[in-house]
This record gives C-alpha cells, structure tokens and sequence, in this order.
C-alpha cells in the first residue's frame, strides 16, 4: 500500500510543480531536473555509467517531497518548481516500475502527464494560477507526511502488539481504530493549515 501511495504522491505532485512552469525555459529546466533524478535515482542508468544509485525508501522520498513542498510554499521560484517537476517525473517512472507496470508504460505515463501539463502552462499564463497551485500544494503537503510518518508508525504498531502477544483478530481490531484516528488527525490538522494559510 505505500509504494500505491507513493506513486501518487509522485505523480499528483509532478504535475502540481510542472503547472508552475513560466516560459519555455523551465521546459529546459524540467528537463535538467529529469536527468538529474534519472541518473541520480535510475539503478539500470547508474550501472551503465557505473555510477552508485541512491536508493530511497517511499518514506524518505515522500519527506523530502514535503521538504520541497514547503520551500516552495515559503519561497516560489518557477525555475526550481520546473527543476522539482523533472525530479518527480522521475520519481514517479520509478515508483511505476517498482509496482511492477511494464517498462514502456512506466517511461510514457509520466512523460506525456508532466509535458501536457509543461505545454499548457507555457501557451496559457492562466492555465494554474498561483492561488490554485498553493492549494495543491496545501493539499499535496499532509500526503507527502502521511506517506513518511504512518508506514513506519504501523509497522511499530505491530511489533508491540506481536510482542504483547495478542491474537490476530485484537491485533485487527487496535489496528483498524488506530489507524482511523491518525487519518482523522492528519485530515484536521490539514484543515487547520490550509484555513491558516488562505487566510493570513
């Protein structure tokens, strides 16, 4: 479940930084941060040129992306959104291939995604407006923590649990109400953020 949200994570929030493309330049800078993360994060490209691939846990590549996502809510710069938007189409091929989808569909899902959107935000200058592309990432933002905080929490959970010794259906039951409650925190703590940030 959390390389499924993983990659829509990667993928919500490729297209949500490439809508903040001013110009055909950040088409350049797009694709800077595309090979940067390809061959920064790409193991069939970094055995090729020798190179060691970093490898980041779904948790980890989610708390950078919150990292990112709050830089450019505290600082936007479109150039560093388009360099952010190549970095996560990146992300996202890999985080496609992980779940096992074929090779080509892997490169071409995220591509023709990131470029329609790349190719509607240069021709209109309306196409996202910064009010619109502050909301996506308000709401991409609680995502991105859940993503990096609850896999490691519910596995935490389970251990104390199994070292307990409780059964499988008790172990089910805490499970499920646990889960729900830290859903429900994350869902109104979001809520409190975003009420914050619109209306500062």
């Amino acid at each position: 479940m959390t390389a499924h949200a993983h990659a829509l994570l990667c993928g919500l929030s490729a297209v949500a930084f490439a809508a903040g493309v001013a110009g055909w330049r950040g088409v350049l800078h797009w694709l800077l941060g595309l090979v940067f993360g390809l061959l920064l994060f790409a193991p069939w490209l970094s055995l090729n040129l020798s190179l060691l691939p970093v490898m980041l846990p779904p948790t980890q590549a989610a708390l950078l992306l919150a990292l990112a996502l709050l830089w450019q809510l505290w600082r936007p710069r479109a150039g560093v959104a388009a360099m952010l938007a190549g970095v996560m189409t990146a992300w996202w091929m890999l985080a496609l291939d992980a779940l096992g989808l074929p090779s080509a569909t892997s490169f071409i899902v995220p591509c023709v995604s990131v470029m329609a959107t790349l190719w509607l935000a240069c021709r209109r200058g309306t196409f996202a407006a910064a009010e619109l592309r502050t909301e996506a990432f308000m709401l991409l933002l609680p995502l991105a923590f859940a993503v990096a905080t609850l896999p490691d929490l519910v596995d935490g959970w389970r251990s104390a649990a199994a070292l307990q010794g409780m059964d499988g259906a008790a172990q089910a039951t805490v499970n499920a109400g646990w889960s729900g409650l830290m859903v429900a925190v994350i869902a109104l703590l979001s809520g409190f953020l975003y009420r914050g940030w619109k209306y500062r």
